[in-house]
């Protein structure tokens, strides 16, 4: 009775847990369309929780336990937005959709630009010279 009393119990035990799972996702686009690749960052109290990044839809879903986070969402080109105290709660699949606004003066001074290098050295230390094809066959 004792050995079926020990297996029963180890049988019961490894079975996983059919809770269901605490979800937090949504969609994230801009004014027009959805963003692809966009960062997803949960923290609590400034410590990485999860993160994740948007599939081609615009979308993402993290599994997590329930509480209270602070989550950001981050893509290039627009200004970082960071949501305080989003409760999740458990055994729930939690809904939260960002739209990215343009903010044109959030790159005022922050030294956005293009460098196109200079096709011509001016420095002066190159130097090169054209071969014809039969310059070159008899080069070696």
């Amino acid at each position: 009775m004792n050995k079926l009393f020990f297996v029963l119990l180890f049988i019961l035990l490894s079975i996983p847990k059919m809770e269901s799972q605490t979800i937090l996702q949504g969609h994230i686009s801009d004014d027009k369309e959805p963003l692809v690749g966009a960062s997803v960052k949960i923290t609590q109290k400034e410590l990485f929780i999860r993160g994740a990044i948007t599939d081609v839809d615009g979308n993402y879903r993290i599994q997590i336990d329930s509480g209270m986070y602070e989550v950001e969402f981050l893509y290039t080109g627009f200004k970082p937005q960071k949501m305080e105290k989003v409760e999740v709660l458990a055994n729930k699949v939690n809904l939260l959709n960002v739209v990215f606004v343009v903010d044109s003066t959030y790159f005022e001074g922050r030294g956005c630009g293009f460098y196109w290098p200079p096709l011509i050295s001016k420095d002066g230390t190159e130097s090169g010279q054209i071969f014809t094809a039969e310059q070159m066959r008899h080069m070696y």
